[in-house]
């Protein structure tokens, strides 16, 4: 039985629970978030980065007995060294110039030599990369050392050589036609007098060789297309922009690519990396990439530290570098590939070798030996702000996504969406067909030379985010991939040695596929419309014409195809302005009864021969065309740099960017909306005003107003200002398109509307001369003793049956009843309010 009486404990009791609640929340606290470092305030944007959680990982722990060999051979020792590879010279037998650090012995620029392939957002005129690590360049202070001089670069035309040190510039002052000197003391100093300048300019550079001042005149030329170059994360849209120009390998610079180092020694190996068990993607601000991507096993130093320069011709280099704590000697060697003369192959050039080599120099075998090899890093990010990048499945690619495909699978694309998050995606025993990094209009790619019937290299194949995350702008995370050779044992001078081909080119369809790599352009669901799309532009550019003029030309193919279309559809639009008078006098009878309106209304439609729906379905024809086409535009490179005009001209130079007619940047960043230069959210346009897209909904409001007739009611007003409407968001749609496909709405709207002067146009007949039934007309069935009436009879007395409805007509017909009910009921709901007012 219950107690009715007050429970004098109650109180403290509840006190008690309160108490051992709040006692586990804390202990769950302190559980989950003890040893996090605080949260720093935003000051710069070292003190905005995020470590990844956990900030390091150890390798695993090695047992005292280690079997290290005794040291034999002397330790690699060589001072900061750069040499390249290759020309920019389009005539040379070469499709490159690539410039090699001996730090870590990778590439750190690839530049291509083909004048297609230029960097169309650097405007400035170009010297050559004559400095490939800025933390060497101005050390003194006192002038910039030139450390490289690439073959076919102006600097190597007009004479400079390497280990010059500028020291004075002069130039024209473009805006006040001035000729201007300016003291060189800094790699800034030289940086930002070069900004100033345009292809084709006159640059006079004062430079002190031996100990003597010599002055020297250079002819500066345009960008090429910088296919890998050193890049650090960009925090707004001015760091995006000051990416180009004249730039190094600094401090902040990301991983180079090809970095490579020891996995395993005997027992002592590498873990994953520590992000495989932990995501970022709750965090927020700027992560930086997992440190313990770039952990070595002891005394191991080959990422960061010099190699020994072997050997080195315009296309071969041998670096080397030996680990003595297990007398071991790893060499790495790059061979460019040359273009075979009068050779038609479109790809050739475009491949470098890589050779991984592991020698045992030890009088006693090593047990196990596998090496860690990195792949391309700092690939192109132009279409930063207005890119959308396509991809075969569903959601949101980044600039840079990898592609792989196994001997015996499709080709595969992991998204940056997965691996910005540190998701780490560990295939094992596994070698690739290839494998490498797919940007938006270049790649670079590694296949191993292996036979599919070998036996697989590696153990462990994954990705890696390289570069730091800005969560504010994550298309533009630096990614790339990993890969574990398997374990070796080695004899006393035996060696592991793998042999991989480097793809470093553009995303041309007939270059890929030369190379093998065809799957691995993604043209979506409307691959049927886009592929034929592609081959049919180049097709028109194969005949001579520029790629604006293939563009004009496939539209007015499309046009034709469709022509029988759309005079049906102008045919359809003339009857509705013929029936206007008709409908409007069925709106005035109908008035308070919609439902015997859209009854009525679809008697006059039959009457007439006419279907509301008739005029949408060239549209419906067209979204393919317009999706391949967008899509041809966003990943063909043959596309790429294409100029509406002339390279020469500023404005449209790139089809497959917007147009950029004006730089509106600085009033953004003056109103301080500096995320809308960014392009990153629905309503930010980018930096630039461009023209073709408003002149593109212009031309599409122009033809709405020709081809609509004019509102008779509330709904045919609603649907016009639907319409409208409409208009401006695709506007907004296509701000940030590639302008060759505003070109293609452009010239087919211009189409259309010229296609109406040879269609009749509606008789002006006053509404008193027409017969108008407004009567609803009722569907009867024919009797059996009812004879249809013939093409070409002359009884015009005869019934002649109705078809029976479709299923699509009379969805149509219900869904116009149930809204015009619902409209007739809104009327009525607004009447009686006004009623209650006027009471």
């Amino acid at each position: 039985m219950q107690s009715l009486l007050p429970e004098t404990n109650r109180s403290y009791r509840e006190r008690h629970t309160f108490f051992l609640i709040m006692m586990t929340i804390f202990m769950v606290y302190l559980l989950f978030n003890a040893g996090q470092p605080p949260q720093q305030p935003n000051v710069d944007l070292d003190k905005l980065l995020i470590p990844p959680q956990p900030v390091q990982a150890e390798p695993a722990e090695q047992p005292t007995d280690s079997g290290e060999a005794t040291p034999t051979i002397a330790a690699t020792e060589a001072e900061p060294a750069w040499v390249t590879l290759g020309s920019l010279n389009p005539d040379s037998p070469y499709r490159m110039l690539i410039t090699f650090t001996n730090q870590g012995a990778a590439p750190s620029r690839i530049e291509l030599n083909t004048p297609q392939y230029r960097d169309v957002q650097e405007l400035s005129g170009y010297l050559g990369q004559i400095v490939a690590d800025q933390r060497f360049a101005d050390t003194a202070g006192d002038g910039v050392t030139i450390q490289v001089v690439g073959h076919g670069t102006p600097a190597h035309k007009f004479g400079l050589e390497k280990d010059d040190k500028i020291v004075q510039v002069d130039l024209l002052n473009r805006n006040t036609r001035n000729q201007e000197s300016t003291e060189v003391k800094t790699f800034a100093d030289l940086r930002d007098a070069l900004l100033n300048t345009r292809p084709g300019d006159f640059v006079d550079l004062i430079v002190v060789r031996n100990g003597n001042r010599i002055e020297q005149q250079i002819q500066l030329g345009q960008y090429p297309m910088d296919l890998i170059r050193p890049e650090t994360v960009p925090t707004t849209y001015e760091e995006y922009r000051s990416m180009g120009g004249l730039r190094g390998v600094d401090e902040k610079s990301d991983q180079l690519s090809f970095l490579m180092t020891l996995q395993q020694i005997n027992e002592q190996q590498l873990d994953l990396p520590a992000s495989q068990s932990v995501s970022n993607a709750g965090q927020r601000g700027m992560i930086k990439p997992d440190e313990t991507l770039g952990i070595e096993l002891p005394n191991v130093g080959l990422r960061k530290e010099y190699w020994e320069i072997v050997s080195a011709t315009e296309d071969n280099v041998v670096f080397r570098r030996t680990v003595p704590q297990w007398n071991l000697e790893v060499s790495k060697t790059y061979q460019l590939q040359k273009r075979e003369p009068h050779s038609t192959r479109k790809g050739d050039g475009y491949e470098l070798t890589l050779t991984v080599a592991v020698k045992n120099l030890d009088e006693k075998a090593v047990q196990k030996i596998a090496y860690q090899l990195d792949g391309p890093t700092c690939l192109p990010l132009e279409g930063g702000w207005y890119a959308w990048k396509a991809g075969p499945g569903w959601g949101q690619y980044g600039i840079r996504d990898l592609v792989i495909r196994g001997d015996k699978d499709k080709s595969h694309v992991i998204s940056n969406n997965e691996i910005h998050i540190d998701k780490v995606d560990v295939r094992s025993d596994f070698t690739p067909a290839y494998i490498g990094v797919d940007s938006l209009f270049f790649q670079c790619t590694l296949k191993p030379d292996k036979s599919p019937t070998d036996e697989a290299w590696h153990n462990k194949v994954f990705p890696i985010r390289v570069g730091i995350k800005n969560t504010e702008w994550i298309k533009l995370t630096n990614v790339s991939f990993r890969m574990w050779s398997k374990a070796k044992e080695l004899q006393p001078n035996e060696q592991i040695e793998h042999v991989y081909t480097v793809f470093a080119g553009p995303k041309d369809t007939a270059v890929l596929k030369e190379h093998g790599l065809s799957d691995t352009l993604s043209y979506g669901w409307f691959w049927f419309a886009a592929i034929p799309l592609v081959s049919v532009l180049h097709f028109f550019h194969s005949l001579g014409m520029t790629h604006a003029m293939a563009i004009i030309a496939l539209t007015i193919c499309v046009r034709l195809l469709l022509f029988p279309l759309s005079i049906k559809q102008a045919i359809g639009a003339i009857k509705m302005q013929q029936i206007q008078p008709e409908m409007k006098a069925l709106a005035e009878k109908y008035k308070d009864d919609l439902q015997a309106r859209s009854k009525a209304q679809s008697a006059l439609f039959k009457k007439h021969n006419y279907h509301p729906l008739s005029g949408c379905l060239p549209i419906f024809i067209q979204l393919p065309i317009f999706i391949g086409l967008y899509k041809a535009l966003c990943i063909d490179a043959g596309l790429y740099g294409s100029p509406l005009i002339s390279s020469s001209v500023r404005w449209c130079r790139d089809l497959s960017a917007p147009d950029m007619l004006y730089d509106w940047s600085a009033f953004w960043n003056w109103l301080g909306w500096t995320s809308f230069n960014t392009g990153q959210g629905a309503l930010a346009l980018g930096p630039y005003f461009s023209l073709l897209p408003v002149l593109t909904v212009v031309l599409f409001l122009t033809q709405m107003m020709i081809t609509m007739p004019p509102p008779t009611d509330d709904q045919s007003r609603l649907q016009r200002k639907m319409f409208q409407f409409m208009m401006i968001f695709m506007g907004f749609l296509f701000f940030r398109m590639p302008s060759g496909l505003c070109l293609y709405f452009i010239v087919s709207t211009t189409w259309g509307l010229l296609e109406r002067r040879f269609i009749p146009k509606a008789s002006a007949q006053p509404v008193a001369d027409q017969t108008i039934d407004i009567e609803p007309l009722e569907v009867k069935k024919p009797s059996a003793k009812t004879s249809t009436n013939k093409r070409g009879s002359k009884n015009r007395g005869e019934v002649v049956p109705q078809k029976p409805e479709g299923k699509f007509a009379k969805w149509w017909r219900e869904l116009l009843e149930k809204a015009a009910e619902q409209q007739k009921l809104g009327q009525q709901s607004k009447e009686k309010d006004k009623k209650k007012k006027k009471r």
